[in-house]
């Protein structure tokens, strides 16, 4: 299965001989909303995904490819891989990845938890959101398209060189 994968255009050299690795913080988690809510959100994680290396900090993100079209994380929508390409401000990446090591995650979720720990939400609030969120995780062998609004596929494994494909 492939997804696509977004990166700094200067990274790309070092991307196509090494790999994309997992890492703490990806190139867009630096917003610290965005890093605040990965960093609960960990705190709670089930068991069985801490055993698998499934994380928020730590994965890498994709964005779903459904035939020639990509699922648009802003809104849902489907866009052609081509015009994704053609709007995006960074070198895109097609990665051939194992659907059943990754998992697709609900970013309509992920952005109400961010927002309530905006607001100052209580502990016990934060609490039951960071496990509906983890709760609401497939796999992407599982995944059926539709089922979530905003999908985000999480790649818990580095991605080796031979799986990569330059396409911008």
């Amino acid at each position: 299965m492939i997804v696509l994968h977004e990166v700094a255009p200067q990274s790309v050299p070092s991307i196509l001989s090494s790999g994309v690795k997992c890492m703490p913080r990806g190139e867009k988690g630096d917003d610290p909303s965005i890093a605040a809510t990965d960093h609960l959100l960990d705190s709670y994680r089930p068991p069985y995904l801490v055993e698998q290396g499934v994380k928020r900090e730590g994965n890498i993100y994709g964005y779903l490819v459904q035939d020639t079209d990509v699922v648009d994380i802003t809104d849902g929508s489907f866009i052609p891989i081509d015009e994704f390409i053609r709007r995006s401000e960074r070198a895109v990446l097609q990665l051939r990845i194992n659907s059943s090591r990754c998992y697709v995650s609900n970013l309509d979720l992920f952005d109400r938890l961010m927002t309530a720990i905006q607001n100052n939400a209580a502990a016990d609030e934060l609490k039951v959101m960071a496990q509906h969120y983890w709760q609401s995780l497939v796999t992407l062998s599982d995944y059926q398209p539709g089922s979530i609004g905003r999908p985000e596929v999480m790649i818990p494994y580095d991605i080796p060189p031979d799986a990569i494909k330059q396409l911008s």
